[in-house]
């Protein structure tokens, strides 16, 4: 179920994109999944959370040294599995990655799990952003 709900938020974010300007709303998003890994896991912990799959924490990894070669990417965790819908921005990496970390995850310097926070009040930018996505679920 949780893959399922992973692959409709996904969808839901690219039509958010094309149909409704989620990119003009939230930038983050002009060239998605590139760029737009830490908006698109919290977003998806929030929804997760709020359909009943459980509290999931985001995780900001990091590779190389600032000014040389860095990068950095966001995931879900929830008991030492990983949930990450932007990992297809890297090159061999698929669209939705569910499961144990594999080699891949380990090559990143992991930050602690912390909760993800959104905000759903429309009166805001990521509540606006929010609503345009969740109107494709």
């Amino acid at each position: 179920r949780i893959r399922d709900e992973a692959e409709r938020f996904r969808s839901a974010i690219q039509t958010a994109i094309t149909q409704d300007g989620l990119a003009d709303t939230l930038g983050a998003f002009r060239t998605f999944p590139k760029g737009s890994c830490e908006k698109a896991t919290a977003m998806l912990c929030v929804h997760l959370h709020s359909v009943g799959l459980g509290t999931w924490s985001q995780v900001m990894g990091s590779q190389g040294r600032i000014f040389e070669n860095y990068r950095t990417h966001a995931w879900a965790v929830l008991d030492g599995i990983i949930l990450d819908i932007t990992g297809s921005q890297f090159p061999g990496r698929p669209d939705i990655w569910l499961g144990e970390p594999d080699e891949w995850f380990t090559h990143w310097e992991w930050g602690p799990p912390r909760k993800a926070h959104w905000s759903e009040d429309p009166s805001t930018d990521e509540g606006k952003g929010f609503a345009l996505v969740s109107r494709h679920l």
